[in-house]
């Protein structure tokens, strides 16, 4: 299935097998200190993920 990302203003897009979870598009994309957000939500690794997904990378930023 495909699915699209939004990251840093770019629009790309991916092929994941049927049925993948969001831990799947993580691990082939070797995704670290980002959040997936879908239509405003943030996932978790467990979540489905469907044909023509829009997932936004945010980077994680903490300070003090």
């Amino acid at each position: 299935m495909k699915v699209f990302i939004k990251n840093a203003g770019e629009l790309s897009e991916i092929e994941l097998p049927e049925n993948a979870k969001l831990k799947d598009f993580i691990e082939k994309m070797g995704i670290k200190d980002n959040l997936v957000v879908r239509n405003g939500e943030i996932l978790s690794e467990t979540d489905d993920l469907s044909e023509n997904d829009t997932l936004r990378l945010v980077p994680i930023v903490s300070g003090g």
